[in-house]
């Protein structure tokens, strides 16, 4: 099997529907986490995978040997989710889908020097209105939660008051943006390996699922089959697209918040 090949994105991105086109071309992408096709290798509640994103920020600052480190590790959990494969012979590539991992790519990238990584950006204003429920119940308590959602772990306050739950649901369309902006500007880490790091939106394969998959498979050097192209047709909808217009009054003051980022990335 060529790879790996992981998809990088913040939850509800629609990594679900590129996962599946991913299977679909005949990829192992770890034992499923059920219908979201999470890869159970690398869900948050293996210490591991904690270790790893904590280990992430500060990644940039490391020494050679901290750094070599932690490659390892990740290299540990990637053959695991290989070596779980029962028949590698019946699959052309492997990678995984889980969004917290998005936090280990550059780790990742220097740890697989002949791997490729898809990162899947969505419109931080549609996604506000996908709640990350469990996420979100811990940001008051939980440094590690703040660290994913805010960017640092060491926030207390919001807007000048306690940082408590009560907070987060008063101004919870401003965390969920928050969130999305933490989360994809790390995963734009990526953009300092070149020919390594392929951004696509979630709007182009809903509007050109044809078209971007086959960017997709081109960049993998991988060929695009015929089932799975059928079965993207079928699936990829636009009704999915700018949800966010009908609640745009009460989203503004989080909008305001993501514009420049949303402005990077041509949504604005």
């Amino acid at each position: 099997m060529k790879g790996p090949f992981p998809i990088f994105c913040r939850g509800h991105s629609g990594g679900r529907l590129l996962c599946e086109a991913f299977i679909h071309n005949g990829f192992w992408m770890g034992i499923s986490d059920g219908k979201t096709r999470d890869a159970k290798e690398f869900a948050e509640r293996n210490p591991v995978v904690k270790q790893l994103v904590e280990a992430a920020f500060r990644y940039p600052e490391m020494s050679p040997a901290e750094k070599a480190h932690w490659q390892q590790t990740l290299r540990g959990l990637v053959e695991t989710s290989e070596n779980n494969c029962a028949n590698p012979d019946s699959y052309v590539a492997y990678g995984w889908k889980r969004a917290i991992t998005t936090f280990m790519i550059e780790i990742f990238i220097d740890a697989f020097p002949d791997s490729k990584v898809v990162h899947l950006i969505r419109d931080g204003r549609d996604l506000m209105l996908s709640r990350l429920n469990s996420r979100m119940r811990r940001v008051a308590d939980e440094p590690f939660s703040r660290r994913l959602v805010l960017g640092d772990a060491n926030i207390t306050q919001y807007r000048e008051k306690p940082l408590t739950w009560k907070i987060v649901k008063a101004y919870r369309n401003e965390f969920e943006m928050l969130h999305w902006m933490t989360a994809v500007r790390f995963g734009m880490r990526g953009r300092a390996y070149p020919g390594r790091y392929l951004e696509i939106l979630y709007e182009d394969i809903c509007a050109n699922p044809v078209e971007t998959l086959a960017r997709v498979f081109d960049f993998l050097e991988i060929p695009f089959r015929p089932q799975a192209r059928e079965w993207i047709t079928q699936h990829a909808s636009k009704q999915r697209i700018g949800k966010w217009k009908l609640y745009e009054e009460q989203l503004q003051d989080a909008i305001r918040i993501g514009e420049p980022l949303l402005r990077e990335l041509g949504y604005i």
